[in-house]
């Protein structure tokens, strides 16, 4: 739409003036209104603020009035009794009553007591020094009238900072005089107390002392402009701020303090968003209302132009249509008007026609015409009907007719549209042909591609009409219409237009016009000698190939319309289906051929049955078998019934062959679509298995099916030996966890469904480790298969045995009736084992610790039985191993104990909870300290100190042992470094390690890398170990041991005397000390044999060049003995109790000198 640029600009001019004075007075009158009542809002906040101020005053006026008007504080000015501050004047009167102050002043203004305390700290201060000076006996605090409701308060400023006081006369308890003095409290006007007043006041609340020289900018100016007017000052601040001010005045009069409340611009912004809005508004409606003054204009304006151009489109449109269309005037019958689409339809031109009858242009469908115009007029309605009209040469043309009146100022018209359907019409006609065809076809493929062809030739009013098709590079007519006599059906394809048809392939129609012009003039020789003026041409394919061309040849120029192009595109696909038909036809006989053969070669046994059971047909190898064994599920043959047979089947047969004829007739029926069955067969003695499989023929045929007998008598065998391996132990030939654990939900299913009890005894051997450490592994497996044999000797055929894993063997007792007979069984395993066993050459004896569960009181689950058995198994190793033990709750309960405790030790370490104490040793001779043992304790944040007895065996057994061990190694180190620093260079560190270092651990690595990183003397640092640990892979150890001393690191034996170490072993071990067991010292002097044993092992220590240290000593008696039998160091409570680092450090500064590194 074209804008009118005069109309526009006056609605914009008033539009413009409008607004401007609209933004004037919202800006003078709302927003000056807007700002009054922001300020009226900011004093009252700050007048908020004052009246807290106030309230707080008068708060601590009340409390200074209870202390003042009261008998003891009137005695106390008197007396000083001292008992009154102990009992009145403590730290919690400060803290409950807020006080920051408390002054009690007698009528000369002398100051009777004074106390400060802050409550920040909770702690007494001393009193400001500033404030006793302003306390003069002129001073209005001490001024008082002996009246009660007298008093005084205000603020004083003080260095600490503005402080609340208020001062009362102090009378007796009934408020009578005279007055013998004045109290005085006082509380700091402090952060603290500022904020209380903003949360109290719901205000952003800021207090500055009005002296302070380090103002802030908006201080500043409000201090300058309130000295010279008094009152409150609002102003704004930058940002969406607006602050009020006023001074709060001191005792004396003076300005003290400065205060602002800050509060948010809400009235302010709120007006400004109004006045935004209402602007808005007013603009979107002053908008809404020009767009409909412009509208209406133009409109106006619109209508005169739009009343000219309604002819001019009018007649664009009937112009422009595609339809015939013309104007008939009703009374005369003359057309008065035709459009172009008119004109071209009938072949007239534009100045023949007007004033012209429509009978006189139509001829001889006149009469049918003139009834249509005449229904039209007398009914006043439309009327469609479906005409053949002839053409100004006299041609048809079939079309349809629509005929309406319609009245143009006041003149009654007929409106006539007309359209061609000629086109139409004639593909009708196609159609019909075309599906009596289709109708028409014969079993023949041959036959129905010639009678497509025919017709393709005959619809598309062609010279002739072929179908070629390629076969072996020579281009073969098998199908053709109205060829020349002489005509040539096989050709060379080089050059012919079909050729190059199918080679391009796909499914587009080729055409070639004005052919003697092109090179196909000279390459087919079809073109001259037929006079060929145009080619068109399809692609035929069959199977995703093109294999032929359909073409229909013109001896005039020719161009196919659209439909031509969608009929020759019909009659290819019939002639690709037919081609397909045939080829499937030869397919089938090949595929029959085939399947013959295919059926012949496979080595299953195949036979094809009749609905009825009669064998149809077998391949050979079915025959092979049938003539060589006796089976009835595969000895008939052609024409014999299958199910005759299975029904003659015998013995044990008899139950397979009755299966397998059910599946047959279920899949039969339609109930399943296969069947299959595994069956044993004997042939020739030997046992075979073969699995019978049973499948429906698909399609809508005869019901036949397919029995295939599949020889699978190696998978069988082969899954025998895999089920063997799954479910039990290679080595013993028991079963295994997995069968066990099948078997024990079987037998736990048959308890309860029998109410029976049922037995799980969990067996250990005994010290096996040691024998297999000794004797080597292969020693181990043939032990283990000897006690499988014993124990599969000793138990009944409905229990089973079964080997956990290592030395662990599982025995499960059904159909049990007492607990008596379980612990027979379980002596008598005991006693099964304990005759020796023959490992080779040696003779090694073995027992074993058992574990018992009953099903259902220890549980009611596998799972729950082996854990509680295994329970009950540790629990007779405790016992002195070769026992058994039933479950209790008991030991339950203590297996739970061990587990909650390993996972809090698990997370010790990490979560810093380990820590080293150190037992200090002594030299007997010079009585110095020389060094100390580091002992491994557990303070857990729950459970406090731990003992080391409750956990460092549960870490050996877990192996914890060895992370635990390096932090002990290295901490031990690091903290001998401390010592060092700390002024002992010479004190030597023992550090005990476990037997689980010494196997597959790499102890010498770790041990140098630790050393390395403290930076300690090696020679300081010694590791003790058992007797026992030692003893285990006796060669192993030794060598690691030696690996282990090349760092420089001493070696000592712990607890000698109670371990299995013989003279020969402790000669070859490379040691350096011996520790005295504490079990020997305990006794000494008194018990004549732990003094032999002591003396003996000081006395071969002392022949093997070993130093010797005893553990253990707590008396005086005990270390005379061993200085006088030349024990060279002790350690014990006699020395000193095991201590953290830090009262280590003490003791040594008491009992060691300290001397330079």
């Amino acid at each position: 739409m074209a804008i009118r640029w005069k109309p526009l600009s006056i609605i914009v001019a008033a539009f413009s003036t409008l607004m401007l004075s609209l933004f004037i007075i919202s800006k003078v009158v709302l927003l000056e209104s807007f700002l009054m009542i922001e300020e009226v809002d900011s004093r009252k906040n700050v007048q908020r603020v004052m009246d807290a101020l106030s309230d707080n005053h008068a708060a601590l006026s009340r409390v200074a009035s209870d202390y003042a008007a009261w008998d003891d504080s009137y005695d106390f000015i008197i007396t000083s009794d001292p008992t009154f501050i102990s009992a009145n004047l403590i730290d919690t009167t400060f803290t409950n009553l807020k006080l920051n102050l408390i002054a009690f002043y007698d009528g000369t203004g002398r100051r009777v007591f004074s106390k400060a305390f802050d409550l920040i700290s909770l702690a007494p201060m001393d009193v400001p020094g500033a404030f006793p000076a302003r306390l003069s006996p002129a001073s209005p605090l001490l001024r008082q009238s002996p009246m009660e409701n007298s008093g005084s308060g205000s603020i004083v400023m003080l260095p600490g900072g503005p402080m609340l006081v208020v001062a009362k006369p102090i009378l007796t308890s009934e408020k009578k005089g005279p007055s013998r003095g004045t109290l005085i409290m006082g509380r700091y006007l402090d952060t603290t107390e500022i904020n209380r007043l903003a949360h109290t006041t719901h205000l952003s609340l800021e207090m500055r002392k009005f002296e302070d020289t380090r103002l802030p900018v908006d201080f500043r100016a409000a201090r300058r402009a309130l000295l010279q007017s008094s009152g409150i000052l609002v102003r704004p601040l930058a940002g969406d701020s607006i602050a009020g001010y006023t001074v709060v005045r001191d005792l004396y009069g003076k300005p003290g303090l400065l205060v602002r409340v800050v509060t948010p611009r809400n009235i302010y912004l709120q007006g400004l968003a109004t006045v935004r809005y209402f602007l808005l508004w007013f603009l979107s409606v002053s908008l809404l209302c020009g767009t409909a003054a412009y509208y209406l204009i133009d409109k106006f304006l619109s209508a005169q132009k739009k009343r000219m151009e309604g002819e001019k489109r009018y007649q664009a449109v009937i112009e422009q249509a595609s339809e015939g269309i013309i104007l008939i005037d009703e009374k005369t019958g003359r057309i008065t008007e035709a459009n172009r689409a008119f004109q071209q339809m009938l072949g007239y031109s534009f100045t023949d026609i007007p004033h012209m009858t429509l009978h006189e242009i139509l001829g001889p469908e006149q009469e049918e015409i003139e009834r249509i115009v005449a229904n039209v007029s007398r009914e006043n309605g439309q009327i469609s009907r479906e005409i053949r009209m002839h053409r100004h040469d006299g041609s048809p043309v079939d079309a349809v007719i629509s005929m309406n009146r319609i009245v143009v100022e006041g003149r009654g018209l007929l409106c006539g549209v007309i359209h061609d359907i000629t086109e139409r019409k004639r593909t009708e006609e196609r159609l019909t042909k075309l599906n009596e065809c289709f109708l028409g076809f014969s079993a023949e493929p041959d036959e129905n591609i010639q009678r497509l062809t025919a017709l393709c030739g005959e619809l598309m009013g062609a010279a002739c009409a072929l179908y070629n098709r390629l076969s072996d590079d020579t281009l073969l007519t098998l199908a053709q219409w109205q060829a020349p006599p002489d005509f040539n059906p096989v050709d060379h394809p080089d050059g012919h237009i079909c050729h190059d048809v199918i080679k391009r392939g796909g499914s587009q129609l080729f055409v070639v016009r004005d052919l003697p012009r092109t090179p196909y003039a000279e390459t087919d020789p079809n073109v001259i000698r037929y006079n060929l003026k145009t080619y068109v041409g399809i692609p035929v394919r069959c199977s995703d190939n093109s294999v032929g061309s359909l073409c229909v040849v013109y001896q005039q120029d020719f161009t196919p319309t659209e439909e031509d192009k969608k009929l020759m595109g019909i009659v290819a696909v019939a002639v690709e289906a037919a081609e397909e038909s045939k080829q499937a036809s030869e397919f089938l006989k090949e595929s029959e051929r085939f399947a013959r053969s295919t059926l012949e070669a496979l080595p299953e046994h195949v036979a094809i049955l009749e609905e009825d059971g009669t064998i149809i047909a077998v391949n050979q190898q079915w025959r092979n078998f049938a003539a060589n064994n006796l089976s009835v599920l595969q000895n008939p043959v052609e024409g014999d019934n299958f199910f005759e047979a299975c029904n003659s089947a015998v013995g044990k047969e008899k139950e397979y062959a009755a299966a397998f004829a059910a599946g047959i007739r279920s899949v039969l029926r339609g109930k399943r679509e296969s069947f299959s069955l595994e069956y044993p067969c004997d042939s020739r003695g030997e046992q075979r298995w073969f699995l019978g499989r049973v499948n429906r023929f698909s399609g809508d045929g005869p019901r036949r099916i397919v029995v295939v007998h599949e020889n699978i008598t190696e998978l069988k065998r082969a899954e025998l030996s895999i089920q063997k391996l799954a479910y039990y132990d290679t080595l013993t030939g028991l079963p295994n966890r997995l069968l066990l654990q099948d078997r024990l939900r079987q037998g736990i299913k048959r308890a309860e469904r029998n109410r029976q009890m049922l037995a799980l005894l969990f067996m250990d051997l005994d010290h096996f480790k040691v024998i297999n450490d000794t004797l080597g592994h292969a020693a181990g497996d043939q032990l283990l298969q000897q006690v499988a044999t014993r124990l599969s000797h000793h138990v009944r055929a409905y229990d089973t045995v079964a080997r956990m894993g290592g030395d662990e063997f599982v025995l499960v007792l059904n159909q049990v009736t007492a607990t008596g007979h379980v612990s027979t069984v379980a002596k008598n395993i005991i006693e099964t084992l304990s005759p020796p066993f023959e490992l080779g050459s040696q003779e090694v004896f073995v027992t074993t610790s058992i574990g018992i569960a009953m099903y259902p009181t220890d549980g009611t689950d596998g799972e729950k039985l082996l854990k509680n058995a295994d329970t009950a198994m540790y629990q007779a190793k405790e016992r002195g191993r070769n026992a058994y033990q039933y479950f209790s709750a008991e030991l339950n309960l203590k297996a739970e104990e061990r587990l909650v405790m390993e996972t809090n030790l698990r997370h010790a370490l990490e979560k810093g909870e380990l820590l080293l104490y150190y037992q200090p040793w002594q030299d007997l001779e010079s009585g110095r300290i020389t060094g100390m043992e580091a002992l491994l304790r557990w303070r857990h944040q729950n459970w406090g100190m731990v003992p080391p007895g409750s956990f460092i065996q549960l870490a050996e057994e877990t192996g914890l042992i060895i992370p635990i061990g390096e932090w002990v190694l290295h901490t031990a180190c690091s903290q001998l470094q401390t010592l060092r620093h700390a002024g002992y260079p010479s004190l030597r560190m023992a550090v005990n390690l476990s037997g689980r270092q010494l196997k597959n651990y790499p102890l010498a690595e770790i041990l140098s890398n630790i050393l390395q990183k403290t930076g300690i003397d090696p020679a300081l640092l010694e590791l003790e170990l058992t007797e026992g640990s030692m003893m285990e892979n006796m060669e192993k150890s030794i060598a690691l041991l030696r690996d282990v001393r090349k760092n420089g690191v001493r070696l000592a034996i712990d607890d000698f005397g109670t371990g299995y170490a013989s003279l020969n072993y402790l000669k070859s071990f490379p040691v350096d000390k011996l520790k005295i067991d504490r079990s020997f010292i305990t006794g000494i002097p008194h018990d004549p044999d732990d003094s032999t044993i002591t003396r003996t092992i000081i006395a071969m220590a002392e022949s093997l060049k070993l130093e010797v240290i005893a553990e253990g000593v707590e008396t005086a008696e005990q270390m005379a003995f061993l200085r006088e039998h030349r024990c060279r160091e002790i350690q014990g409570y006699l020395v000193s109790p095991p201590l953290p680092l830090n009262e280590l450090l003490d003791f040594l500064e008491k009992k060691c000198p300290k001397t330079a590194d």
